[in-house]
């Protein structure tokens, strides 16, 4: 029989993510595949469809919570104790490795998950007691075994529920620690998601029907998720114009004409990916203050990684 060490769970959650907000990332990827099975069931509509974020930085705390389909009571306790035994499909489902919820392992002291489907009197919660699990991991004298750490750290209970009409999927992160803080900033987190979650566009935004009308005629989804953070609704922050100086003292320079459109294929002439690009004046490199700058990459909507990422592994000569 392998041995897996305690160590797997420290490169499945502390040493995960280069950027700790990419936690926020992960759990809305989880809760969108939830909202989509919801949907498809006749549960909700997409515009009843939501993802909510409570930021407590006075209690270091952070909730996110769904109104999608939710885990059933006779598989959560099976489902949530396993790690990266996922049966979601990596083609259709936003994430699918069943790693991405114990991110908040790296950050918090107790990491908890709650649920319940519709048609069920009870809802099933899962607590991770993540303080332990990271003194167990800097311990270099004790050689607990992965499965065995997961089984003491975690616990299940259930709550009764008068709702039976109710079904969700709640995340908690309870004691944020020091060093991640920077997760309770909201308004940095806002700015974040803004870009990073698949959010519709800002209505400020003139060419949102012309980019919507292009991806339909060639049946290309562009999914769209209601996001809160503290109640407001996140928006991508595409505008017309160009601005230069500083987020006090800013000016516009430069607009966008219109948008134009690229697919990419295979060798096979199958589509790869389809972008949308700004016609500007191209009067000067987008200084960084324009939050929408550079060509971002995504999948079903979702971020990969920031405006550097191409430049950064030398696709291109020049950063502009």
């Amino acid at each position: 029989m392998a041995i897996i060490g305690k160590n797997v769970i420290e490169n499945l959650t502390t040493a995960m993510y280069e950027d700790i907000k990419i936690i926020y990332r992960e759990y809305i990827q989880n809760s969108a595949d939830s909202i989509d099975k919801a949907i498809k069931q006749g549960l909700i509509t997409e515009k009843e469809a939501t993802i909510e974020i409570f930021i407590d930085s006075e209690n270091d705390e952070i909730n996110i919570e769904d109104n999608g389909i939710g885990i059933p009571k006779d598989n959560f306790i099976q489902i949530m104790s396993s790690i990266a035994d996922s049966t979601k499909d990596k083609d259709r489902d936003k994430g699918f490795r069943g790693i991405g919820r114990l991110g908040g392992i790296s950050c918090c002291n107790i990491l908890k998950f709650s649920c319940t489907v519709k048609g069920e009197n009870i809802i099933s919660e899962c607590t991770w007691d993540a303080r332990y699990i990271k003194e167990v991991l800097n311990d270099k004298n004790n050689k607990m075994l992965a499965a065995e750490l997961v089984d003491k750290a975690t616990k299940f209970t259930t709550q009764p529920t008068e709702n039976i009409n109710s079904h969700f999927f709640k995340v908690e992160l309870i004691g944020i620690e020091k060093s991640s803080r920077e997760l309770l900033y909201k308004e940095n987190v806002r700015k974040y998601l803004q870009m990073v979650a698949p959010v519709p566009y800002s209505n400020k935004f003139l060419f949102t029907e012309k980019i919507k009308n292009y991806a339909k005629d060639n049946k290309f989804a562009i999914d769209e998720y209601q996001v809160l953070i503290n109640g407001e609704y996140l928006q991508k922050p595409y505008h017309t114009f160009l601005y230069e100086g500083s987020e006090k003292d800013k000016k516009a320079y430069d607009e966008l004409e219109d948008v134009q459109f690229k697919i990419f294929y295979d060798n096979n002439d199958n589509v790869l990916a389809w972008m949308w690009y700004g016609v500007s004046g191209y009067i000067k490199q987008i200084p960084v203050i324009n939050a929408m700058r550079g060509i971002r990459l995504r999948k079903s909507n979702i971020q990969i990684g920031d405006e550097t990422t191409l430049t950064s592994h030398k696709f291109f000569k020049e950063p502009r």
